[in-house]
C-alpha cells in the first residue's frame, strides 16, 4: 500500500520540477495577475484570454503539428508571450510570490537550476 506521505512527497516534486521548467513562472505569475481584482480590467482580460488559448484544444496552429512538425506549441507560446509582455508592469511580487508558493521553490531554487 502507498503510504500518504510518499505521495504528498511526490506530488510535492513534481510540483518543484514544472515550477523550474522556462516560462512556467511566467506565465503562473500571469494567471495571479489576471485573476487579481486590483488589475486592470483590459490586463485581466488579456491575461485570462491567452491562458484560456493555452489550454483550449483548438488552435491556430493545431498542437498534433508539434508531434510532426516540432511548430504546434508555437503559437500557444506567441500569444503567452504577448499577454506576458502587455502585463509585465501589472505584474507585482506577490503574484509572483502566489506562483512559487503554488510551486513550493524559492527565488533560490530557479537561480541553482
Amino acid at each position: 500500500m502507498t503510504d500518504p506521505d510518499e505521495k504528498s512527497t511526490t506530488k510535492n516534486g513534481f510540483l518543484q520540477f514544472v515550477g523550474k521548467i522556462p516560462g512556467i513562472m511566467q506565465t503562473a505569475s500571469l494567471f495571479y495577475c489576471a485573476i487579481d481584482k486590483e488589475t486592470p480590467t483590459g490586463v485581466r482580460f488579456f491575461g485570462l484570454f491567452a491562458l484560456f488559448y493555452l489550454a483550449f484544444p483548438v488552435d491556430l496552429i493545431p498542437d498534433v503539428f508539434l508531434i510532426i512538425m516540432g511548430v504546434g506549441a508555437l503559437d500557444d507560446l506567441a500569444v503567452i508571450y504577448m499577454a506576458y509582455k502587455f502585463a509585465h508592469s501589472h505584474i507585482k511580487p506577490h503574484h509572483r510570490q502566489q506562483a512559487l508558493d503554488f510551486f513550493q521553490i524559492s527565488e533560490e531554487d530557479l537561480k541553482t537550476s
